[in-house]
């Protein structure tokens, strides 16, 4: 496949960066180094996610569609961000927000991307679908279905932009 055919098939998948997600052993205590060192705010409480054993936390430079910054810190000590921790690495993945998850998923797989699950819901985007993949270079990718699902309560819950 040509360059300007990747490109292409990519601008049908209208994709977006959302965030970059840092995993950190305590997302409260490294939110107030961010908040300190470069000035981002905090636009969610802390979220416990029980399906992807983690907690997170969002921060924002406060720009209109900005990318944002996923602190994400393991809840269980079989949490994969746990593991992931020991590498010393801190950079978890990125984050890009597609319309069609599943054209998405079929684009990547033909690159060669492995996707490691199927479609789930995450409780940090009240209810949307993500899917994680790791590209052949080993990079970590998270896709989230842009769009809010219909609520099944009154409560809004996490709405993370």
């Amino acid at each position: 496949m040509l360059a300007s055919e990747a490109a292409s098939d990519l601008a049908i998948l209208n994709g977006t960066l959302h965030h970059i997600g840092v995993a950190t052993p305590n997302a409260l205590l490294d939110s107030k180094e961010w908040q300190l060192t470069f000035g981002l705010t905090a636009v969610s409480d802390i979220i416990y996610d029980p399906i992807q054993k983690v907690r997170v936390l969002f921060l924002s430079d406060g720009r209109k569609n900005g990318t944002l910054i996923e602190l994400v810190e393991p809840a269980s000590e079989d949490s994969p961000v746990g593991a992931f921790l020991k590498t010393k690495n801190r950079f978890y993945h990125v984050c890009y927000e597609v319309d069609d998850l599943e054209r998405a998923l079929r684009h990547v797989r033909a690159q060669g991307t492995l996707v490691l699950e199927q479609p789930m819901t995450a409780v940090a985007y009240a209810g949307r679908r993500i899917a994680w993949c790791c590209t052949r270079a080993g990079n970590f990718v998270e896709l989230l279905e842009r769009g809010v699902p219909p609520r099944a309560s009154a409560d809004p819950g996490p709405l993370v932009p």
